[in-house]
């Protein structure tokens, strides 16, 4: 299990072990947390280990550790990362004219994005569909490759540009 989390969400990883009375602990990048590890702000419950604001420090592989009198056994690592969405670059307005039924390009310049970014086109604050390619799907549009979590909105006058 991994988590992508924006830096100050919270992330919750489970670990339940068998038997129940088995001691719990868990390690970040190898290193053993405890309870004097107040700095990186994780609070460790028995079936629990919870980042109540996600930050750098917290971020990192992490292993759940059961022991009892027989011996310890370690999860499988679960992997934090901090989500992220840069801001799209100052870009000059384009206006595109194009004749009702031909075609128009609409450029898409993604900033860079964790988890990889999906992008939505709206006109006059109206999200337009995907096309189909279908007949009936005439007034959508067909995307290229780009494919991110950014909203892009684009402004045109109906004059300029029409779908």
């Amino acid at each position: 299990m991994s988590a992508v989390q924006k830096l100050g969400g919270p992330v919750t990883l489970r670990c339940r072990v068998e038997p129940p009375t088995a001691n719990v602990s868990w390690r970040l990048n190898g290193n053993e947390l405890r309870d004097s590890n107040a700095s990186l702000e994780v609070l460790i419950q028995p079936e629990a280990l919870i980042i109540p604001a996600l930050s750098n420090l917290t971020i990192g592989r992490y292993q759940c550790i059961a022991r009892t009198a027989i011996g310890a056994s370690a999860s499988v690592s679960a992997t934090v990362t901090a989500a992220k969405l840069r801001d799209f670059e100052a870009d000059d307005q384009h206006e595109i004219e194009v004749d009702e039924g031909n075609t128009a390009v609409i450029e898409c310049h993604l900033p860079e994005s964790h988890p990889k970014a999906q992008v939505r086109y709206s006109v006059k604050q109206e999200w337009l569909e995907t096309s189909k390619g279908e007949p009936e799907h005439t007034a959508g549009f067909q995307t290229g490759g780009c494919h991110s979590h950014a909203e892009l909105q684009h402004k045109a006058s109906p004059s300029a540009l029409r779908i």
